[in-house]
């Protein structure tokens, strides 16, 4: 084979590498470059027959950059995300990488899967109950993760997540180009609770925090907020949405007309919902809702909660395909509806409907932190009675067995203080991700349904 036609060969092949990745091909040939004039150098000095070794050498690198070839035509199916030039810091207007100054990542959220096993945000994963976490993330969710000495990175830019279980997780992020403040979004994928690590890409352009969600480890949906642009009205906020039904290796888009909520939640293949904040003293609770997987939507009201409440509904809880529960909250008003239909429709719950409060007794909680843990089992922390702002606070906590239908108080002056996050995991086993008096974070655990509670200092590795 002529020199000449290799190297347009190899040419050809980088040539088709180059659109994900524009700096690659040139610095691939730069230095194929400079390696043929050392050989051609040597080849000076040489017997010809002593270069007889390349010819099969340079077979096979052309064949690898053929395969290579072939498998880039195939975007949405790589086990990991496109090569794109790293940047030590964004441009103006473009997402950024989220900074704790001078201190270690933290949980700021967390979802237990069992007694033992546990996910929080950053992809952190415990398998002691939550007293110590790992970063079990794969190593190019930090791809082009600046150096900043003396502050720690927690999140690259449009980050977010979603842990399923205790094994299933997806992480998805947004990587730059030279010329775009996004060029496409990766989402990682794992099945054996982040022992490995597979990606695909998402190409959109669109700047938003990507909201995800999954009914199984196999039907997800990936939602991206498209705002209006700053100093103008028109056109209305709205959100892409996009859907897999392998688990994430391929994603489709279904509408780019989806709500501008920030929340997607789906209780089947085909029923989703989103839920929006409502406007200051608002007769009523609207609630987003999908037939098709995500393709059209439209609004659906929710029983009155009160007069004038302004109520705003939390994204739905759903426990199986059929039966679910959310929080709506404001004006100190606050309502549980729950629904045994996949979210046809909506009741709201007989505690919530005979007051303006949860809890017995007639007050009203100034702050709820709700966890629904099954169709049945709900827990409940509320400020004591008769606290004022400014006073100290601990959460009397109370727990349903049927529902919300009926509520009991299990604990008074329980030191939980506006939790973070509350789990349980069963009746008996839960868990309180709060901040102390120092601003540190801190874990509360019970084995005996919340009556005692066992602080545990949070470690992070």
């Amino acid at each position: 084979m002529e020199d000449v036609s290799l190297r347009l060969d190899v040419h050809r092949a980088m040539d088709a590498i180059t659109p994900p990745a524009p700096w690659l091909g040139p610095r691939i040939r730069e230095e194929l470059g400079r390696r043929r004039q050392e050989t051609l150098l040597e080849r000076a000095r040489r017997r010809p027959g002593e270069f007889a070794w390349l010819l099969p050498a340079v077979a096979v690198l052309l064949a690898i950059a053929i395969i290579v070839t072939m498998t880039l035509s195939h975007r949405l199916t790589l086990p990991i995300p496109l090569p794109v030039r790293p940047h030590a810091g964004a441009a103006a207007g473009c997402p950024t990488w989220g900074i704790i100054p001078g201190g270690p990542n933290e949980p700021s959220s967390l979802k237990m899967a069992s007694t033992s096993v546990g996910w929080a945000p950053g992809d952190l994963r415990t398998t002691d109950g939550g007293a110590n976490w790992h970063d079990v993330s794969p190593k190019e969710l930090r791809a082009g993760e600046p150096f900043l000495p003396g502050q720690q990175t927690v999140y690259p830019p449009n980050y977010s997540d979603f842990f399923l279980d205790a094994d299933h997780a997806w992480l998805v992020r947004s990587y730059q180009s030279d010329a775009m403040c996004v060029d496409h979004y990766s989402v990682f994928r794992t099945s054996d609770g982040g022992k490995t690590w597979r990606g695909s890409s998402i190409y959109s352009s669109v700047v938003s925090a990507p909201v995800l969600d999954f009914i199984d480890p196999t039907h997800g949906w990936l939602m991206l907020f498209v705002a209006t642009p700053t100093g103008q009205v028109k056109p209305a906020p709205r959100s892409v949405v996009f859907r897999t039904a392998d688990g994430g290796e391929t994603w489709r888009e279904v509408t780019s007309n989806g709500p501008a909520c920030g929340s997607l939640v789906f209780s089947s293949p085909t029923r989703g919902y989103s839920a929006c904040a409502s406007q200051f003293n608002s007769p009523d609770v609207e609630i987003w809702e999908t037939a098709d997987g995500g393709v059209t939507w439209s609004t659906a009201t929710l029983p009155d909660p009160g007069p004038a409440c302004g109520c705003s509904p939390a994204p739905p809880v759903f426990f199986d395909s059929l039966h679910g529960a959310l929080i709506a909250f404001g004006n100190q008003v606050y309502a549980i509806y729950v629904t045994s239909d996949g979210g046809q429709t909506w009741e709201r719950t007989t505690s919530a409907a005979s007051g303006t409060t949860f809890a017995p007794g007639g007050f009203e909680p100034y702050a709820a932190a709700v966890w629904f843990e099954d169709e049945h089992d709900f827990w409940l922390f509320a400020t004591q009675p008769g606290w004022a702002k400014g006073g100290v606070v601990t959460d009397w906590l109370y727990h349903s067995s049927d529902g919300g239908a009926t509520w009991q108080l299990v604990q008074a002056n329980t030191p939980a203080s506006f939790p973070l996050a509350v789990t349980f995991v069963d009746p008996g086993h839960g868990f309180v991700l709060q901040t102390d008096a120092n601003g540190a974070v801190q874990l509360l655990t019970t084995t005996d349904g919340g009556h005692t509670w066992t602080p545990l200092q949070v470690q992070v590795s």
